[in-house]
């Protein structure tokens, strides 16, 4: 079954929650988007344990307030969706778009979008640093 990809009004509901948070590490959905592509591509998986602390940059998922855990399900739920929406673009072969937001010049300049890659990359630094990476870097060949 194809994933549906979210909609606008969905993520304009994700960006709501993280502003929520009101954390200076939290994310914004620009952000998440690379960093959701990152873990996605990662040579080994990361536990929502792990990242989800990282997305809204702290302990906020302990708070256990009956107002704040349908607001916390749908926010987990639209963040799976995203998950497995660019799971299925990039197993597919098709290319992810990177979710930009423009300035109030209308310009995108995806910042956000690359740290927010490399914070997802930064979670196992170790496994994206394999030796046939070192090896291509200092000048081998790719593998096959």
């Amino acid at each position: 079954m194809k994933q549906q990809a979210l909609t606008d009004a969905e993520f304009d509901c994700l960006s709501s929650v993280l502003e929520r948070f009101g954390n200076q590490r939290t994310m914004n959905v620009e952000e998440l988007d690379g960093f959701l592509a990152a873990l996605v591509c990662s040579p080994d998986s990361v536990p929502p344990s792990e990242y989800l602390p990282e997305i809204c940059g702290g302990g906020i998922f302990l708070e256990d307030t009956s107002a704040a855990k349908p607001i916390l399900e749908d926010f987990i739920s639209l963040l799976m969706r995203h998950w497995n929406a660019i799971v299925e673009r990039l197993r597919s072969g098709d290319v992810h778009p990177p979710l930009l937001l423009k300035d109030k010049s209308g310009i995108a300049h995806a910042n956000d979008w690359a740290t927010g890659f490399m914070r997802g990359m930064e979670l196992r630094r170790e496994d994206w640093a394999a030796p046939w990476m070192i090896k291509s870097m200092a000048g081998g060949s790719y593998p096959s």
